[in-house]
């Protein structure tokens, strides 16, 4: 455009002509090729392409319009120049503004920051479950602040804004384990708590299962009697555990395993169980029951104790007297004599009792007793009577509190029940019956640190269920 400008400036002061015409310049082809003017006067535009040139005020026209043209757009270009400057005024005050509010805001944040730390203390508060029996426990955390921090014996555990924490943890075996907690709130301030927490090393305890006389396979009725005593209260000796609860028990037995009738079994518990009744079911109801086919069964639990030269055994009643054994007790002679007397078939006799002198929880009951050998040669038994005693003779029969039963009751039940059919034939004898209770009876007192076998005095092979 400023070529064509000063190009029009030259030809105002002196005009051109191309030789042998009135042109400024050679005139230029049209499309086809042709001068396209009246005049022919010319003048070329920024394309390159001549225009009819009129006259010289045409010329000065296009220049003024051209000088106007380019002042326009250097006022365009300086008003843009300004805009902008404008702008970026405009946007450092906004960021100045910005950064003096947050400049104000981070200051009050460190104010309160100060004020708060020197006003507000952390409280920790602590607590904790009694481990369980793997040691494990949960350890309770309360700060009643911001936490920043919590560790537990140096570990961390990191920050809450509750302060609140449930942590778990193992305490050691057998003795007491120490932890330190270390709280530290937002402000910096800490609090320090330490706690002990003990765990108690626990035997494992062995569950037992109830006797149920119902898994009993019910035997058919037969000819036979049974005496069931007793005693577990006594006046003015030790108490006998749960030796009521296993004459209770084993009626049951007796009319489901051995078959015997209801109306034949004599019941005697703890009062009832007194000398002269038990005498009177021995000499009266007794021999009114047996037939030379009857089998008689006589189950007692409760104290027993060897006579002074130790050749003979009492029965304890509940109202025998310590110093007055001789008049107060019932001699195991009378008994038998009683039960011969009968004329049976056969008399098998049960005992949990010990012979030893001492109770079931190991007092003991007289002073100078001595105990005595249960044996049928000694005659302290006829030959014609099978015996199974709880124990030996210097052994003690125990009761457990979780059987709630002697463990020689509790045991030869369970065998009743099935568990001493060692062939499976549905029946069993003596024999398997004794290998049973030695078995698991001896197992049992070794875990109350003591012994105990019971004993067979009798036919090994003779069936005692099951027929």
């Amino acid at each position: 455009m400023l070529a064509v400008t000063n190009g029009l400036s030259d030809l105002r002061e002196e005009k051109f002509k191309y030789p042998g015409s009135n042109y400024a310049e050679p005139p230029a082809p049209c499309n086809d090729g042709q001068i396209n003017s009246e005049n022919g006067t010319f003048i070329r535009d920024n394309k390159g392409t001549l225009t009819p040139l009129d006259t010289n005020n045409n010329i000065v026209a296009n220049i003024d319009r051209e000088r106007q043209q380019l002042a326009e757009e250097r006022r365009r270009l300086e008003g843009d120049v300004h805009s902008r400057s404008k702008i970026d005024r405009t946007y450092i005050d906004r960021e100045r503004q910005q950064l003096a509010q947050e400049r104000r805001r981070l200051e009050e944040e460190k104010r309160q920051r100060e004020q708060a730390k020197s006003s507000q203390r952390i409280n920790l508060q602590v607590t904790h479950t009694q481990p369980n029996t793997d040691g494990s426990f949960f350890i309770e955390v309360k700060t009643y602040a911001d936490t920043a921090s919590l560790q537990i014996d140096g570990k961390e555990e990191g920050g809450r804004s509750d302060g609140n924490y449930i942590i778990k943890r193992v305490a050691r075996a057998g003795q007491a384990s120490s932890f330190k907690i270390i709280a530290t709130d937002v402000y910096g301030n800490t609090d320090t708590k330490t706690i002990n927490v003990s765990r108690v090393i626990t035997e494992s305890k062995i569950t037992y299962e109830t006797l149920n006389p119902g898994q009993v396979k019910q035997q058919s009725t037969r000819d036979a009697v049974a005496i069931i005593i007793g005693i577990a209260d006594y006046k003015s000796l030790p108490k006998a555990d749960f030796s009521n609860n296993d004459a209770r028990t084993f009626y049951d037995y007796a009319i489901r395993a051995l078959g015997i009738k209801p109306e034949n079994v004599k019941l005697l518990v703890d009062s009832d169980a007194e000398e002269v009744e038990i005498l009177r079911t021995f000499r009266n109801w007794l021999p009114s029951k047996v037939r030379s086919t009857t089998d008689v069964y006589v189950f007692y639990s409760g104290h027993g104790l060897p006579t002074a030269d130790g050749q003979g055994l009492y029965l304890i009643p509940p109202r025998a007297a310590k110093d007055l054994i001789d008049d107060t007790a019932i001699p195991f002679s009378k008994i038998n004599a009683a039960l011969q007397s009968a004329k049976p078939k056969s008399v098998t006799m049960i005992l949990d009792a010990c012979y030893s002198g001492q109770a079931r929880s190991g007092e003991t009951l007289v002073a100078s007793a001595r105990p005595v050998t249960l044996k049928i040669e000694n005659r302290l038994f006829p030959e014609n009577f099978t015996v199974i005693t709880a124990s030996q003779n210097d052994q003690i029969s125990s009761s457990n509190p979780d059987l709630q039963h002697g463990i020689f009751s509790y045991y030869l039940m369970k065998g009743m029940e099935g568990d001493a059919d060692a062939n499976r034939d549905g029946k069993i004898t003596l024999g398997e019956m004794q290998s049973y209770l030695v078995e698991n009876v001896g197992r049992q007192a070794g875990m109350m640190n003591r012994k105990q076998e019971p004993q067979l005095l009798g036919d090994a092979n003779r069936v005692l269920v099951g027929r």
